[in-house]
């Protein structure tokens, strides 16, 4: 039950060392695309080099400390609104595309599944160098940014949250109960419509349980388990384990010296 959390090889830009294995884990879909992505990249003399993956709670808690206690100047929103803590985002080291710029690599990223946080593409602004994997998350942004539920301060946050309890991972807006929120965000991306993801299941999330013929008076367990065989039914890449991988040192020429390698 839940979406595989993997570890992850893949550049970095810390001594020009793999990202350190705290940092260096992500769904199964952002594994494929990840390489995807940085295999394409390679053909065209860039590269996918990272700063920054994952965050648990506490990492991600930390970093909206900073922002606030202003140690940092680029937003971190508060553990919980995070698509780092769904092990779906990705930070670049904007130098390894700089030859191609910003604007050429949006679609070549959009391809393999990459979306930007930003609206447009500024190399100048904070967070250019942000990029998710929603997966079918974005169908929990899209359900909000609809006006279907509106218990999040904005869409990006509700997909955030929905990510987090895909893991097994507690967010705090939706309590304790995480496989409670995890059925929620299944009948969510499954089509359901159930007001607010919001951690308690009620008359419209029963009623979204009958429509998937998913008994809504079973135990919780038995309905996350339902809902869980579904979801990997509807969104099998999100639970697969793939086998791709790109030697970190395999470096394209040019960027050698920027990387430290020869």
């Amino acid at each position: 039950m839940f979406s595989p959390l993997l570890p992850i090889t893949i550049d970095s830009i810390y001594k020009h060392a793999p990202l350190p294995p705290r940092l260096a884990k992500c769904t199964p879909d952002m594994y494929a695309a990840a390489f995807a992505l940085k295999a394409e990249l390679r053909t065209i003399h860039s590269d996918l080099v990272l700063s920054d993956m994952f965050r648990s709670y506490d990492m991600q808690h930390q970093a909206n400390l900073d922002y606030v206690n202003k140690k940092k100047t680029a937003y971190s929103p508060p553990a919980g609104g995070s698509m780092h803590e769904a092990g779906r985002a990705i930070d670049l080291d904007l130098e390894f595309i700089k030859a191609m710029g910003l604007t050429k690599f949006w679609p070549i990223a959009a391809k393999h599944g990459f979306t930007p946080i930003l609206d447009a593409p500024d190399i100048t602004k904070n967070e250019a160098w942000h990029f998710d994997c929603r997966g079918s998350h974005q169908l929990v942004y899209d359900y909000y940014k609809a006006g279907k539920g509106d218990n999040f301060k904005s869409p990006y946050t509700a997909m955030a949250a929905s990510g987090i309890v895909s893991l097994g991972q507690p967010v705090d807006a939706l309590g304790k109960d995480v496989k409670s929120a995890y059925i929620q965000s299944g009948l969510i991306r499954l089509g359901q419509t159930i007001g607010d993801l919001d951690g308690s299941i009620g008359a419209k999330s029963r009623d979204g349980l009958t429509a998937l013929g998913v008994d809504p008076k079973g135990a919780v367990d038995d309905i996350a388990a339902a809902i869980d065989a579904l979801l990997q039914k509807a969104f099998p890449q999100e639970f697969a384990v793939p086998g791709a991988h790109i030697d970190s040192g395999d470096v394209p020429a040019h960027l050698a010296g920027v990387m430290g390698t020869s």
